[in-house]
């Protein structure tokens, strides 16, 4: 889960809020893109607005220049710049994203939870639980402080991703794979979307290539792309492929 101490910035040059946009399993850019925090400390399970400061007010992100002129990382990847107070409440927080594909598709809105804490240890910012998780499971401050936690939580989730050969959140990768004269790269971790694909040289066009990732763009789970990732070319081409 992402973390953010108090008075440390998301942006540009640490964006740690970021949401990544896809059509058919192709990252792609997007129309309009706000955002709105939310701490769901003070009451929990009623989350309530502390950014922008106005309730029901949206702040923008500029999806139309590269950072750090605007808030775009990349194709179809962007980052939202908050900062919590230095008196933020301490535990979950929501960011609640609300874009647009086009000037005419329908809004559509994505729910992230982060923490806010004290202070974030370096290399610790993400894990497969947080501090307040091992909070509500009874780990006291008098055991281990966030800090502690943090690291240990870091430490736990490597340990998962070493002994099961995977990983269980979105990551970004480059890839550089060899071809071997074959229409077919299969990949050893499912995928999310695929922002861009070259063939010696060639940038390819999303309709030139097949994406197995039907357990998104579809729902289809029989069969289960997850268990066989693979990229196809449309039309056989020899040589090396990389795939970013």
């Amino acid at each position: 889960m992402p973390a953010l101490a108090r008075g440390q910035a998301s942006d540009c040059s640490s964006p740690e809020l970021d949401l990544f946009t896809k059509v058919n399993g192709v990252s792609a850019d997007i129309y309009s893109l706000e955002f709105q925090v939310f701490e769901d400390v003070t009451v929990p399970g009623t989350p309530a607005q502390v950014y922008p400061v106005t309730p029901g007010g949206r702040s923008t992100v500029n999806v139309g220049a590269l950072c750090p002129t605007g808030h775009k990382l990349d194709t179809g990847h962007y980052v939202a710049e908050y900062t919590p107070e230095l008196t933020e409440p301490i535990g979950t927080h929501q960011i609640r994203w609300f874009f647009r594909l086009t000037d005419t598709s329908l809004e559509q809105q994505f729910i992230e939870e982060f923490e806010v804490l004290a202070e974030v240890v370096g290399g610790a910012t993400s894990g497969y639980c947080s501090v307040q998780d091992l909070r509500d499971e009874g780990v006291p401050a008098s055991v281990a402080d966030d800090a502690r936690l943090q690291t240990i939580i870091a430490r736990a989730s490597k340990m998962v991703d070493l002994y099961t050969g995977q990983w269980f959140e979105p990551r970004t990768l480059t890839l550089t794979l060899n071809g071997r004269n074959s229409p077919t790269i299969f990949l050893g971790s499912p995928i999310i979307s695929v922002s861009s694909l070259r063939v010696d040289e060639l940038d390819l066009l999303s309709d030139e290539y097949v994406i197995y990732n039907r357990h998104l763009t579809e729902q289809l789970l029989s069969p289960d792309d997850r268990e066989n990732p693979r990229i196809e070319l449309e039309q056989p081409r020899e040589g090396t492929i990389l795939y970013g």
